[in-house]
């Protein structure tokens, strides 16, 4: 009976560390290179040469008066920043080679995030009554993730489709773990919520998680949603 009280015992507390939150969090950058480019267009004869920056440097500093993250990369002859914010409840963050180290409050083992993969990224135009597949980038084609539906003029919603599922992110820079941890639903979002520097996390018909930020407003009708997305493994 000792020996079956043990065990029960020893059950238990594996199940209780199983559940404890996690005291600490590991982030990595996103890339060990970067290929870097100008993104305003050009006219003819003008033209621009894309650079593939090393990471070289990560820091932790502040933007805004907000923590940030800093993965930096030597591009162009100079320093090119990734940015991210830390996790919520994760704010005591320390730098080291490739990513950072962020402890909840009490410290703690280290849990490390979701992997972070980019599957795919890029910008995006998706012209009012047209669909968007964020695992291609393309619209119009594919297995689509939404639709700029307009019901009229001024009633225009972004509709998941095939089972996608969307949340507003209350914040910028979210990690692959953030938007996993971010309440997504398949209910319409009203084009008049996603104005210009609004985050969207996602997961798409195929089952992966991603991000976009809403680049500019959506004009009057007919409009175009104007993003910058990423798709991740």
């Amino acid at each position: 009976m000792k020996q079956i009280s043990t065990l029960i015992m020893s059950a238990l507390a594996f199940l209780l560390l199983a559940a404890a939150p996690a005291a600490a969090r590991e982030i990595s950058c996103p890339h060990e290179q970067v290929r870097t480019e100008v993104v305003t267009p050009v006219s003819d004869p003008w033209w621009q040469t894309p650079q593939v920056g090393s990471l070289q440097n990560t820091r932790v500093g502040r933007v805004g008066g907000e923590t940030t993250l800093f993965c930096e990369y030597r591009a162009y002859g100079s320093t090119v920043s990734v940015m991210r914010h830390p996790p919520v409840r994760f704010q005591n963050c320390s730098a080291h080679s490739g990513g950072f180290t962020c402890l909840r409050e009490g410290g703690g083992r280290p849990a490390r995030e979701a992997a972070s993969v980019t599957y795919r990224t890029g910008p995006l135009s998706v012209p009012q009554t047209w669909r968007a597949d964020l695992d291609s980038g393309s619209i119009n084609s594919g297995t689509f993730d939404f639709w700029f539906h307009a019901v009229t003029a001024t009633n225009r919603f972004l509709e998941p489709m095939n089972g996608a599922r969307f949340g507003i992110y209350s914040g910028s820079g979210a990690s692959k773990q953030d938007c996993i941890d971010t309440p997504k639903s398949s209910n319409n979002i009203p084009i008049r919520d996603l104005s210009e520097g609004t985050y969207v996390c996602y997961r798409t018909s195929d089952g992966r998680h991603g991000i976009f930020r809403v680049n500019e407003r959506v004009g009057r009708s007919p409009g175009t949603l104007e993003i910058g997305f990423t798709t991740w493994e």
